[in-house]
């Protein structure tokens, strides 16, 4: 097996980066991940496409990619693990699943920015 180079490893990546972004608790929740996904897919392939069609130079397009994915956090919804980090530690589901939980009286409300919010 030939190991993958530092170029392709920094491009692949980047993709998971942009792409693999918590899976919400509700239905409710996804869609909110589902418009975030949808952007930072949006901006993936206009620079996987930049990179394959014009042999773009690969450490700008892979910062216009972490600028972009900047642009688009995996914020403002429950995530799964959030949820049931919640329930273990007693909130009921409703409140497991609300966006202003704040059953640790810490941060400002998004639960996504609090450690354990992202995979």
């Amino acid at each position: 097996m030939t190991a993958l180079n530092p170029q392709t490893r920094a491009v692949i990546g980047a993709v998971l980066e942009a792409l693999a972004i918590p899976f919400a608790a509700t239905v409710g929740h996804d869609e909110t991940r589902a418009k975030i996904l949808a952007e930072r897919l949006r901006h993936t392939l206009v620079m996987l496409e930049n990179l394959a069609a014009r042999d773009a130079d690969l450490e700008w397009s892979l910062e216009y990619l972490r600028t972009r994915l900047a642009e688009h956090p995996p914020t403002g919804y429950v995530t799964h693990d959030q949820a049931h980090e919640r329930l273990a530690a007693g909130a009921s589901w409703m409140d497991a699943v609300r966006l202003d939980y704040s059953g640790d009286d810490s941060g400002d409300g998004d639960p996504t920015d609090r450690e354990g919010g992202r995979r």
